[in-house]
């Protein structure tokens, strides 16, 4: 039996944009082009935590574990 755990709550543009300081514009317009990874539903951008995270760590040249 596969056990199945809690989604992962999906961020906002406005969360996105206060963790990177950033106006939620941009990141609309950064997801719409594929410089920031987002998940599409419809019209609306949603981000998960950890992809957010892990791209920062990229953008850093360190990836954390």
């Amino acid at each position: 039996m596969l056990s199945v755990s809690a989604p992962e709550k999906l961020l906002t543009p406005e969360d996105v944009a206060v963790l990177l300081g950033v106006s939620r514009l941009f990141v609309i317009r950064q997801s719409r082009i594929g410089k920031i990874p987002a998940i599409k539903l419809g019209k609306v951008y949603r981000y998960r935590s950890t992809t957010i995270q892990s791209w920062l760590a990229q953008r850093e040249g360190t990836v954390q574990n």
